[in-house]
């Protein structure tokens, strides 16, 4: 990183992922994988995910399952159960779930900048399903590196085809990396 100067442009911060992936990783079918902090905007995107999206997963896909570490694993941990749904604890290193999970979800309905979180997944060779927030600043195109979604029922069905179909998954991944 650089420190901004009076004629800078910008500040350049490295801290996303620290490497790619060789390849693509199809992880397993019917398992979604989020992690973030706990802030606001994770936490509203979340519950908007769990009232929405995930019912109509759950009506197509019974055996699916959602993942959710970090801080905001912690959050809903604290929460009344919800069907299928794993509040995992804090994890220093998330490659296993990474390589486990068929598809990374990252349900932002607001904020600004970068999401560090989406370039991780990206970096770590899986299909992620986002929404425009989630997308914001990344140059991704809908159904080329990720797919971009901002209507629950269209993505809780894009869900539902991504975790039954492998090679969809590894097409969005390779594209990503």
């Amino acid at each position: 990183a650089r420190a901004a100067t009076a004629d800078a442009a910008g500040v350049t911060a490295l801290h996303a992922a620290a490497r790619l992936a060789d390849a693509p990783t199809a992880g397993r079918d019917d398992q979604i994988f989020l992690y973030a902090s706990a802030n606001d905007c994770n936490r509203d995107g979340l519950e908007w995910f769990l009232q929405h999206v995930w019912p109509a997963i759950l009506r197509q896909r019974p055996e699916a399952r959602f993942r959710i570490a970090g801080m905001l694993g912690q959050w809903l941990s604290e929460r009344a159960p919800i069907p299928n749904v794993v509040a995992l604890p804090f994890i220093e290193d998330l490659s296993e779930e990474f390589r486990e999970a068929g598809v990374f979800v990252a349900p932002y309905r607001y904020g600004s900048g970068l999401k560090i979180k989406v370039v991780e997944a990206l970096s770590s060779g899986k299909a992620v399903v986002t929404t425009s927030f989630g997308a914001a600043w990344l140059g991704l195109q809908d159904g080329v590196q990720a797919r971009v979604i901002d209507d629950a029922e269209k993505m809780a069905q894009c869900l539902c085809d991504l975790m039954t179909d492998q090679a969809a998954r590894g097409r969005l991944a390779q594209e990503a990396l």
